[in-house]
């Protein structure tokens, strides 16, 4: 299958699959240990949800388009509906990369060798492509397969695969 087809198949898969919560809380948790500045996503229906972040001491980013680059906010408190019907900050600081400590990537797929395959527009490939922050990303278990990636596809350097 080409990216796209895998896609729609993720996209479809992914309405019958569920996740161990308390399970990815401890994997998350284990991850970021004393990290302060951290990354996450609003979630799409049927993402994998690290809301659970804000109970804890952090200081959490999310991100928000603008054109066809993304941009992350720092402890934003309203978010509205953007591009793509994702919920982006509309408040917050705007913080560089080189001050986010971890970023949590959200995925469809992700390969053996931590590539991901996302909605297909580029907009963490672009982000990451330049950047040292260190990336993981999120996907179930069974949406752990195989593809080839692409030049502009950037290697996650962490995977948590959830499961139930």
């Amino acid at each position: 299958m080409n990216k796209k087809e895998l896609r729609k198949y993720a996209i479809n898969l992914r309405k019958n699959l569920s996740y161990n919560k308390n399970q990815l809380e401890k994997d998350v948790l284990d991850i970021i240990g004393d990290k302060k500045n951290i990354a996450i996503y609003y979630p799409l229906e049927f993402e994998i949800d690290l809301l659970f972040l804000k109970k804890y001491d952090l200081n959490l980013c999310f991100p928000k388009t603008d054109g066809t680059n993304l941009k992350f906010f720092l402890n934003p408190t309203q978010f509205k509906k953007g591009n793509f019907n994702v919920l982006e900050p509309i408040d917050g600081t705007l913080i560089s990369s080189k001050d986010i400590d971890i970023m949590f990537v959200p995925a469809l797929i992700i390969n053996e060798r931590n590539y991901r395959i996302g909605y297909g527009k580029g907009y963490y490939d672009r982000y990451l492509k330049n950047t040292n922050v260190k990336t993981i990303g999120i996907c179930y278990k069974d949406l752990y397969l195989d593809f080839l990636e692409e030049e502009n596809d950037v290697k996650l350097g962490g995977v948590i695969l959830c499961k139930q």
